[in-house]
């Protein structure tokens, strides 16, 4: 399923774990499950310095910048894409609403509610496609002041850096969370409040100045889930971490669960969710 946050777009993919309702087992985790994939398509593009050896900044200052050559182009995008991943990927599960029965399932005549284990992959392309996210790049200097934004990049962005906020930040990881719908923690706009503030917490959010993740960092697989389901994204309540196991319902009489076990082999024999 593509989905829009913000104007960008993403594929999102809910799949059940890798078991079946006669064999409930997830070499993934060990717990029964959903995965919500969000899987962004990157193009990157040259931005190489003008006569005077410089280029603009996204505060519109001319900052001297390098010139790409194709080894150093190559490691740079390379980079992103891995950054992405080890801060994104894992990062987050959801439990789902009480509300919502619709991946309600049986095992052992007992009824359980499964969580959705969070997922999230970058591929990058060459060219620009329909739905890639077209990302700007600098190559330049280190120690360098070059202020990018979520569709420009430094070659310097992927390494841990103290910014205007004092805290110490990854450019990119806060980067792909304005590529994932989020805003700053206080606002939209670039301005010292809207990261947090210095010394406060919430300016050591990932989503602030600092490279803290919280619960709510789960926005766009919150959105993902209400786009799938018509289930408001704030009551896809956002955990940290990956291990939060299914909740227990009820307890099935015989006939429940022969009803349940033949609706589950229905749907599992088509593509998920039914």
């Amino acid at each position: 399923m593509l989905i829009s946050h913000n104007g960008t777009m993403q594929e999102a993919t809910l799949t059940p774990s890798p078991y079946t309702p006669r064999n409930r087992t997830m070499p993934m985790d060990g717990i029964n499950n959903l995965v919500l994939t969000i899987r962004q398509t990157y193009c990157f593009q040259q931005v190489n310095p003008d006569a005077t050896g410089k280029a603009l900044d996204a505060n519109n200052n001319l900052v001297t910048v390098n010139a790409w050559v194709p080894a150093r182009w190559e490691e740079v995008c390379n980079n992103f894409i891995l950054v992405a991943k080890q801060h994104w990927d894992n990062r987050f599960c959801l439990r789902i609403p009480a509300s919502f029965q619709g991946y309600n399932y049986s095992h052992n005549q007992n009824e359980y509610r499964p969580c959705i284990h969070c997922r999230y992959d970058a591929v990058r392309v060459n060219t620009p496609q329909s739905g890639s996210i077209n990302v700007q790049v600098v190559d330049v200097p280190t120690g360098s002041r070059f202020r990018a934004h979520a569709r420009l990049w430094t070659s310097q962005d992927t390494t841990l850096k103290t910014n205007f906020t004092g805290n110490q930040q990854i450019t990119v990881v806060h980067e792909v969370g304005h590529n994932l719908g989020s805003d700053h923690v206080n606002g939209a706009g670039n301005g010292l409040p809207n990261y947090g503030g210095v010394g406060t917490y919430n300016s050591r959010n990932i989503m602030g100045g600092g490279m803290v993740f919280e619960g709510w960092n789960a926005y766009s697989w919150q959105k993902a889930m209400e786009h799938m389901t018509r289930v408001s994204f704030a009551q896809w309540e956002g955990f940290l971490g990956t291990t939060l196991t299914p909740v227990w319902v009820r307890r099935l009489s015989f006939m429940e669960n022969m009803f349940y076990r033949m609706g589950e082999a229905q749907m599992y024999a088509t593509p998920f969710p039914a």
